[in-house]
Order: structure tokens, then C-alpha cells, then sequence
């Protein structure tokens, strides 16, 4: 099994734009207050990173581990912006289960790419600069051997000639972690990196697929470009890819690259002229969809094989495609109509589609899909274009909903630490924070974890009050999660956004009630 990284393995379409909504409205911040102790550090076990923010950006960066509960390790301590994070996750397979190996954080801070081992072994944890040689702006992309994840190839986004991120001479590079503390930069000459495929053959090269800006596609074996298609005018788009095959938009279509009768190709997708969204993908096929315009309009899903050239439609409707989803036997797709708004279950195997949610034009469903046949439907509540709350339910994929918190703001995913082999979708839990009123403040909010292979659910702990934070209203942000580790940030806001002290680093066990706990030393 080949695990992308998190940010990657979890998104579906849908699902970036919901968290990106519901985290948007959550605060962070220091560690503010804390005493600084004597260290000593954890020797086993995985730590999980928290941000620190100080108005709308993330300015710091700390840890927290399940066995040292009340401390907060300091990686970076508040400055330059940290722009950019991307988490490499390895995968073993021992028998009927896998295990999940968080192997390293990357991300880029004042032009630099840092490279932060996960994995505790009784020192102080911290993170390298990995020399690439050139000013790092983001993070696109990552190829990780399934056991290794020391050994990735990491495509960053870089500053041109001009040093500046974000303007027109901007490039993309490859960086090959050789080991956790150097790294070999390939800079790619003006093309853009599309993404990393297996040519499923053995002795056969596995490539990076790379595009100029007039359309043409090449194959990168790691040390030559070779031509695979010729220019069309059309700089084409990645959708998807999935071990051996590559999804693009391709001007006024889909193409497929893959290997196949011994060669590398790039096949038109039949049926597929005009422009299209990715809602998810199985082991089988790619799911996509297209909207012709707003709520008055129409929408299609369509099937792709992976293995494929062509694309079976599986619905169509009246309306527009806010959100769309993959489960393991359901595409849920959520549509925004003219005069109102609906939620609509989709059977892969060619069934008719159910409408299974109907609400006024203020409400948008959205299913965030766990795994193991439970998932969450999220019911975003909007005052005009203003984000005023959402409702929580688990649903399955017969449609049967149970209600979980009135109304409530996503956290974070929780990455399991094992799985089943067999099992259809990667099963893993869901933080948010619920309250008893739209989100003006969090003050005295639950913490709870939606777990999806059981359909639990857990009160992790209580947020502070207003009074005990001393300010007048009370905001978070949700930190990573894995396994029995996560972390959140708890601090106030004002019209600039959010306030770096009063904020408080806490440590939460998603599995265990009760396990919200404040840090109170900092190492």
C-alpha cells in the first residue's frame, strides 16, 4: 500500500474546501505563560505539531506527545511566517493489518525548507534545513516509498530571479531525501511537476510526469526528460493519480497517463469535453464532476476506470456541485439549487441517485468521508456569504443519520496508527468543538472525537472560559492528530485576527474522555 502524505491522502475534492471554511474561524497562538523546565525527552512514540499564530498567519511551531502530556516542545519559537507544511506518512503491512509511520514534517519558513523528525528518541526534537540552494515558497507535491519516508521526493514551489514568492518567474524543484539530513535539489527548469507514476512492470522506471506551459508533457526517470506528448496550447491540470495512472485536465478534456503494451502514453479520456472537478477515487476509478453554471444550472458525475480511456456518467441533476465525496459503495454529492439546497447519495454500481437531505438556500451539506462506512455529514450554516455555524451528524452509506452536535466547528482529522488491510476507505476519527450557540465564541466548548470505525463518540474535555482566558471571547485552531496524540491552540481574536499571548497549547488523547490537558512548561 502507498500512503501520499497526509494533506494529499485526505483530500477529496470537498473535503479541503470544508476544512479550509471551518478552520478558518479558529484561533491559535503560543504557549503564553508557561514555565520553561528542566528537559528531558520522550525516547518512544511519534510527537504530532502545533501552530502558534499571531494575526492571520502561522508564526510558530511546537509539539505535543501522549506521554508528557503537560509540556509543549518549542521547535520555533513566534517570528517570520511559516508558509508552508506537509507531512510524510510511510506505510507497513504485517499480515491482515498496516501500520501508519509518521516519519516527517516539512515545511517552509523565511524561504527555507526545514525537514523536523517525528519520531521520538530521547533528545530535544528539531528540525534541519534541508539545502536546497534556492528560495522555498511552498509545497506542491511528494512521492513517498511506502516503508521509507526519509527517502521522498518533495516537489517545492520556488522564487524566481526577482527572490520574490508569488510573482511571474516563480519555478517548481525536486528535492530527493536521500537521508533525514541532506537532500539533492534537481531545479526544473521552467516546467511544472504534475505528478509522480508507477509503471506497474518490475525493472520497469517509475516518472514524474512534467508539463511546459504550452501543453507539452514529458516523463522524468530522475536523471532525463523525455517527450510524451507534443505541445497543444493548453497547459494542462492535475486532478488525480493513483499509483499507476495520472488524471489531467487537458484543455477541453480529460487525459489519462499510465503505462501500458510496454510504453508510456497520454490517452484522451472519451466522453469527458469540458471542465471537471475531482470528487475522490477508489482502487478502481476516478470520480469527477462538472457543473455547467450557478444553482439554476445543471451537473454530471462521471466514472473513470483507472485503467481506462473512456467515462461512465453515474447522475446528473438540476443545480450546482458545491461538494463532492467518495465513500467505499456512495458518491455523495452536494448541490446548491435555485431555490434550495440538497444532498444526493450516488450508488457506484449504477443505481439511481437518492436524495437523502433537503434544506433552505442558507444550509450546504457536505460529507467528510472516515472510512468504514460511517462518515460525517457537516450542515454549514451561512448568514448571506458569512459562515455562521454547522450542524454534526454521522451517516452511513445507506443514508441513516444520527445527530451529533447541534452546532459545531471541524478540528482535525486523526490519522489511525493501524487498519485492516481488507478494510474499504481509511477508517479514522473526526475532532470538532461544539457549542450551544452559532460560533461567536468558544468560551466553555466541548472538545468531542467522532470515531468512524465504531461510531462513538468521545468528550475529549472542555475549552476555557472567557474569564478563566481573561478576554472577552475565546477562539481555537485544530493541530495535527495521530493515533492517541493531538493538539490544539485555544487564544482570543480582535479585528487584525489572532492574539499571540493569551494563547494556551493543549495536549488531547482522541480516543480518551477527558483527556483535554493544558500545557504548563515549555522545553
Amino acid at each position: 500500500m502507498h500512503l501520499v502524505p497526509a494533506r494529499a491522502a485526505i483530500r477529496s475534492g470537498a473535503l479541503v474546501l470544508v476544512l479550509a471554511s471551518a478552520l478558518s474561524a479558529c484561533g491559535g497562538g503560543s504557549g503564553s505563560g508557561n514555565t520553561v523546565t528542566t528537559a528531558t525527552y520522550p525516547s518512544t512514540g511519534y510527537y504530532v505539531p502545533v501552530y502558534r499564530w499571531a494575526g492571520l498567519n502561522r508564526v510558530g511551531l511546537s509539539l505535543v506527545h501522549a506521554s508528557t502530556p503537560t509540556v509543549e516542545y518549542v521547535v520555533s519559537a513566534p517570528g517570520s511566517s511559516i508558509d508552508a507544511n506537509w507531512t510524510l506518512y510511510g506505510a507497513q503491512q504485517n499480515g491482515s493489518s498496516v501500520n501508519v509511520i509518521p516519519g516527517y514534517l516539512l515545511y517552509v519558513q523565511a524561504g527555507t525548507l526545514y525537514e523536523l523528525p517525528l519520531l521520538a528518541n530521547g533528545s530535544k526534537p528539531g528540525a534541519t534545513t534541508v539545502p536546497t540552494g534556492l528560495v522555498a515558497c511552498a509545497i506542491s507535491n511528494s512521492h513517498t516509498p511506502n516503508s521509507a519516508p526519509e527517502t521522498a521526493q518533495v516537489i517545492i514551489r520556488t522564487a524566481g530571479t526577482d527572490g520574490s514568492c508569488g510573482t511571474a518567474d516563480d519555478g517548481e524543484a525536486r528535492v530527493n531525501l536521500a537521508t533525514p539530513l541532506s537532500a539533492t535539489t534537481v531545479q526544473n527548469s521552467g516546467y511544472t511537476y504534475k505528478g509522480y507514476v508507477y509503471s506497474g512492470i518490475q525493472a520497469q522506471p517509475n516518472i514524474w510526469v512534467e508539463a511546459s506551459s504550452s501543453g507539452a508533457l514529458y516523463r522524468d526517470d530522475g536523471s532525463t526528460l523525455q517527450l510524451l506528448r507534443a505541445s497543444n496550447g493548453n497547459m494542462p491540470t492535475r486532478l488525480a493519480g493513483y499509483n499507476t495512472s495520472l488524471l489531467l485536465q487537458d484543455g477541453s478534456q480529460l487525459s489519462m497517463v499510465s503505462y501500458s503494451a510496454g510504453a508510456w502514453q497520454v490517452v484522451p479520456v472519451a466522453g469527458t469535453t469540458g471542465s471537471w472537478t475531482l470528487a475522490g477515487s477508489d482502487n478502481s476509478n476516478y470520480y469527477v464532476y462538472t457543473t455547467a453554471g450557478g444553482p439554476g444550472s445543471s451537473w454530471q458525475l462521471l466514472a473513470i476506470p483507472m485503467s481506462g480511456n473512456s467515462a461512465t456518467t453515474l447522475a446528473s441533476g438540476s443545480g450546482s456541485v458545491a461538494y463532492a465525496s467518495v465513500g467505499s459503495s456512495q458518491v455523495f454529492v452536494s448541490v446548491l439549487g435555485a431555490s434550495y439546497n440538497y444532498l444526493s447519495m450516488v450508488a457506484k454500481n449504477g443505481s439511481a441517485a437518492t436524495a437523502v437531505d433537503t434544506n433552505d438556500t442558507t444550509v450546504r451539506d457536505l460529507v467528510v468521508i472516515l472510512g468504514g462506512g460511517r462518515h460525517v455529514l457537516y450542515k454549514a450554516k451561512y448568514s448571506g456569504s458569512s459562515f455562521v455555524g454547522g450542524q454534526v451528524s454521522s451517516i452511513d452509506e445507506a443514508g441513516a443519520t444520527v445527530a451529533l452536535a447541534a452546532n459545531a466547528q471541524l478540528a482535525s482529522f486523526v490519522i489511525p496508527g493501524s487498519f485492516a488491510a481488507s478494510t474499504a476507505g481509511l477508517p479514522m476519527q473526526l475532532s470538532f468543538v461544539s457549542n450551544s450557540s452559532y460560533m461567536t465564541d468558544f468560551s466553555g466548548s466541548q472538545l468531542k472525537t467522532f470515531d468512524s470505525s465504531t461510531g462513538s463518540l468521545t468528550i475529549n474535555g472542555t475549552l476555557p472560559t472567557s474569564s478563566a482566558l481573561g478576554t472577552a471571547n475565546v477562539f481555537w485552531r485544530g493541530g495535527d492528530a495521530y493515533a492517541a496524540t493531538g493538539g490544539i491552540l485555544v487564544t482570543a481574536t480582535n479585528a487584525s485576527g489572532f492574539l499571540e499571548p493569551p494563547a494556551r497549547v493543549y495536549f488531547y488523547n482522541p480516543s480518551q474522555a477527558n483527556s483535554l490537558t493544558q500545557t504548563t512548561s515549555q522545553q
